[in-house]
């Protein structure tokens, strides 16, 4: 029997060391396990596309983005790859000229320097130029046909495929083992191969399809087994283990079952499964014939990335491993409404958890809002200027909103008017550094923001009308941009440090001040407007068509048109229309 093949001392021997050495892998509880966040800025789901567009993503993760890619029906084209960088927003140019009109699905994908792989939300765009495509640059789909994957073959058999693609088949080429094995030209669909030309053994058949103006498809390898009575001698080849489904670094949740197919020249192989090199009860294998499944209790984890690996031994102790990474999503983030859920906006954020979203509708609401040490984001629905946090009668007023903790920047507060603090607008305590994007902070006591050591993104906010002090930063790893301070009492920037501060602002206005910076200063940079009028509407914050603030943002940003950003509340990506 097989089972009392494995009961020999040095094959439990073997069998140790390896299951050792994987549990030395780099998966300590310092390790960075959390996937980054990738959320779509533009477009919007179900738009419609012409010209030249702007494809844009916020990608947040603790530990720096390696890189970035867009994808568009599940390829990437050239040039929609983009390096890692200290900025949140990444964004591409997509001429929709170069493809024929119709249905896009978008994606983006971020992977952070310890290889988490984040995936943002799949959107729908329709392109609609009336214009015929400049080149095709689809690569064929190619799928094999016949036989099944695991099948066991002898003599002489057919192998079937299918290729589809806008244009010609130019040729196809066929792989035995990753080695060349035949050329077939044009648009043919089977090739005919004799297995008594091989050994006894498992194979891998590969196809590669070229179409006439020059893209190349390939599809997934087809796994047969040749048995002719044709055998070399002794088998001292380990088991192939294929993936099947799902595809590596997949979201997975609940009972997940993970496919793969095993072959192997004996009959009999034994698997066992890991995660993150350590066997666990929450791995159950079940197995028929060539076919493994393996049910995984995601339940078990928190949300983050996993690796889960497979050992195969075969009768002659011939071993084989398969390791491929996946994404534990049990806790997809919600959307809790205020005041439709909850009353409060602090009781949104009471009942909320990492990833959430708490968005408040219109009106005015009188309280001061504390976070915990919770990384959501608190947005308005229809922007600042009709969404207010008035803490002027509220209890514990002294500050308009309260961090304490550790978020990064996947906590966000956007879209609001902070108004009539006694003391401070927006506090941000220990290294709390969320985005503080498209806000309108008024009538501050003391100062209009406050932050201890921090790398917050401040950007496209209204500070106006403080009694002290603009804002009083500490240690700013950040970025402070696109911002109108007007109306400041005191010094409009107050270096909270003894000395050295890293922060650089620029791409901001700063006008009616009592002093621009106190005397420790700041390394500026060159864009900053001073003692410019911003120019804003009477009544409200838009900007009138004279103001320096148009188009004078930075210039790797967009407005929500397309068009350069600009300094102020109604600029940037995260913007919101300007109310009628």
């Amino acid at each position: 029997m097989f089972e009392k093949k494995f009961a020999i001392i040095t094959v439990f021997a073997l069998i140790a060391l390896i299951l050792a050495c994987e549990s030395q892998s780099p998966t300590t509880a310092e390790s960075d396990q959390r996937d980054p966040v990738v959320n779509w800025v533009i477009p919007e789901s179900g738009a419609e596309l012409t010209g030249e567009v702007l494809l844009a993503v916020s990608v947040t993760d603790a530990g720096g983005i390696a890189k970035v890619t867009f994808y568009r029906n599940g390829t990437s084209p050239s040039g929609w790859i983009l390096p890692g960088h200290s900025d949140s927003l990444y964004s591409i140019r997509w001429d929709t000229r170069l493809v024929s009109d119709g249905n896009y699905i978008l994606e983006s994908r971020a992977l952070d320097n310890a290889s988490n792989l984040g995936i943002s939300t799949s959107i729908l765009v329709i392109v609609k130029n009336t214009t015929t495509p400049i080149q095709d640059k689809t690569p064929p789909t190619v799928q094999w046909l016949s036989p099944s994957p695991g099948a066991t073959l002898k003599d002489s058999v057919t192998l079937e495929f299918d290729i589809t693609d806008q244009s010609p088949i130019d040729s196809t080429v066929l792989y035995l083992n990753g080695i060349r094995h035949t050329k077939l030209s044009g648009f043919n669909r089977e090739f005919r191969w004799n297995s008594k030309s091989v050994d006894d053994g498992v194979y891998s058949w590969e196809i590669s399809a070229y179409d006439s103006v020059g893209n190349v498809g390939s599809g997934k390898s087809l796994l047969v087994k040749v048995m002719n009575g044709t055998s070399s001698g002794e088998d001292i080849n380990p088991p192939v283990i294929q993936l099947l489904e799902p595809a590596p670094g997949s979201a997975v949740a609940g009972d997940a079952v993970i496919r793969y197919l095993i072959m192997d020249e004996a009959d009999s192989t034994y698997e066992t499964a890991l995660i993150d090199g350590v066997e666990t009860a929450n791995l159950k294998i079940e197995k028929s014939g060539v076919n493994l499944e393996v049910v995984w209790n995601t339940l078990a984890y928190q949300d983050g990335s996993y690796q889960l690996s497979i050992h195969s031994i075969d009768e002659k102790v011939n071993i084989a491993w398969s390791s491929y990474s996946f994404r534990v999503y049990n806790h997809p983030p919600r959307v809790i409404w205020v005041p439709d859920e909850y009353a409060k906006i602090q009781s949104a954020i009471d009942a909320s958890r990492d990833g959430d979203t708490v968005r408040v509708r219109t009106g005015t609401y009188h309280e001061s809002l504390y976070m915990w040490d919770k990384n959501i984001w608190i947005e308005s629905e229809e922007g600042p200027e009709l969404t207010v946090i008035d803490a002027s009668d509220s209890i514990g007023n002294w500050q308009g909103i309260w961090m304490e903790g550790n978020q990064d920047t996947t906590a966000m507060i956007r879209g609001f008017t902070i108004a009539n603090t006694i003391s401070i607008g927006l506090l941000l305590k220990g290294q709390s550094s969320p985005k503080i994007v498209n806000n309108i902070i008024i009538n501050s006591g003391t100062s209009h923001l406050r932050t201890g050591i921090n790398r917050s993104i401040i950007r496209n906010n209204v500070f106006a009308n403080s009694k002290n002090e603009g804002l009083e930063l500490w240690f700013c790893y950040g970025e402070v941009d696109n911002n109108i301070l007007a109306n400041t009492t005191g010094y409009a920037w107050w270096n909270s440090t003894v000395s050295f501060n890293p922060f650089s602002p620029d791409y901001n206005l700063i006008f009616q001040y009592g002093k621009y910076v106190d005397a420790r200063g700041f390394e500026f940079g060159p864009h900053n407007i001073l003692d410019q009028d911003p120019l804003f509407r009477v009544g409200g914050y838009q900007l009138q068509p004279d103001s320096p603030c148009i188009d004078a943002g930075r210039p790797d940003l967009r407005d929500l048109d397309g068009s350069p950003s600009d300094i102020g509340v109604y600029g940037g990506p995260y913007a919101y229309p300007p109310p009628e």
